[in-house]
């Protein structure tokens, strides 16, 4: 069974988004100086992140699966 082309690239999107939102969050984490806003939205970041890069590269494998059969 052929996978649709669009559910591979949205795991890599998903890939590159999550990675550059933990970038973001990090940068906030290591910017924070003490304010609270910035330790919780960057933490938030930060797991949001890893939730994305493991959901996509999960998708990803997935997809590849798929084709193979």
């Amino acid at each position: 069974m052929q996978t649709p082309r669009w559910l591979h690239w949205l795991s890599v999107l998903s890939i590159v988004v999550g990675v550059g939102s933990g970038v973001f969050g990090g940068v906030l984490l290591a910017l924070a100086d003490g304010e609270t806003w910035r330790i919780a939205l960057g933490a938030l970041l930060l797991v949001g992140a890893v939730a994305m890069v493991v959901g996509g590269a999960i998708l990803l494998r997935e997809s590849k699966r798929l084709s193979y059969r």
